[in-house]
C-alpha cells in the first residue's frame, strides 16, 4: 500500500503545478537576459504558462519545487526479518509546501491519493509556508539598490526560496520578510 502511494504521488498523481507570483516575476525578469528560444517562451508566459508548468518539474528538483509542493519519502519501516512479510509498515515523508498549499490542503490531497481507510496519515511536525513578501514597496527598492550597488551588474529578482529558514518565524507579523540568496547563473 505504501509503495503504491509513493509511486502514485511521484509519477501518476503529483501535486498540481502552478507558477506563483515570485517565480513568475523571476522568470519574467530573466527573459531579456536569455537566448532567443527561452527569451521568447519566458517573455510570453501568458501563452506558454501551461508548457512551463509541465517542463519545469522535470528540469531539476529545484525547478520542481518552484511550481509545486514536493514529496520525498525519508524513512520507511516494515519487517525486521528478511523472510517475513510485515503485518504493519510505516513511512515518514518530507513535504515541502508551495505557497499555494497549506498543511491541511496537502494532507487532504495525500489522503485522497492513498484512498485507503487502512492507511493512517498524521502530521508529525509542520509549518505553513511563508507568505509571499511584497516587492512593491520602499523596503524592497532599498534592498535591491543596496545589492545592485554592492555587486555591480547583479540582477535583483524575486525568488521562491524552497528551503526552510528562520524567516518562517516572522510569517505572521510581516509580509516584508526577504531571504537573500546570491548566485551566479
Amino acid at each position: 500500500r505504501l509503495s503504491k502511494f509513493v509511486a502514485d504521488i511521484e509519477k501518476d498523481k503529483p501535486f498540481k503545478a502552478e507558477i506563483s507570483g515570485p517565480v513568475y516575476a523571476m522568470l519574467d525578469q530573466a527573459a531579456p537576459l536569455l537566448g532567443f528560444p527561452l527569451r521568447m517562451v519566458l517573455g510570453n508566459m501568458w501563452l506558454f504558462k501551461g508548457l512551463l508548468t509541465k517542463v519545469l518539474p522535470v528540469v531539476s528538483p529545484m525547478c520542481k519545487a518552484f511550481v509545486k509542493t514536493t514529496f520525498a519519502c525519508t524513512m520507511a519501516e516494515g519487517s525486521q526479518t528478511p523472510n517475513v512479510i510485515p503485518t504493519e509498515a510505516s513511512m515518514v515523508s518530507n513535504v515541502r509546501l508551495n505557497p499555494k498549499d497549506s498543511i491541511e490542503s496537502a494532507t487532504e490531497y495525500i489522503r485522497r491519493v492513498i484512498n485507503d481507510d487502512n492507511v493512517r496519515v498524521e502530521v508529525i511536525n509542520g509549518t505553513e509556508p511563508s507568505r509571499i513578501s511584497t516587492t512593491d514597496c520602499d523596503g524592497w527598492r532599498k534592498l535591491s539598490a543596496a545589492v545592485e550597488e554592492t555587486w555591480q551588474g547583479a540582477i535583483v529578482s524575486p525568488y521562491l526560496m524552497v528551503q526552510c529558514s528562520d524567516s518562517r518565524h516572522y510569517r505572521d507579523i510581516s509580509n516584508h520578510v526577504y531571504k537573500f540568496s546570491a548566485m551566479a547563473l
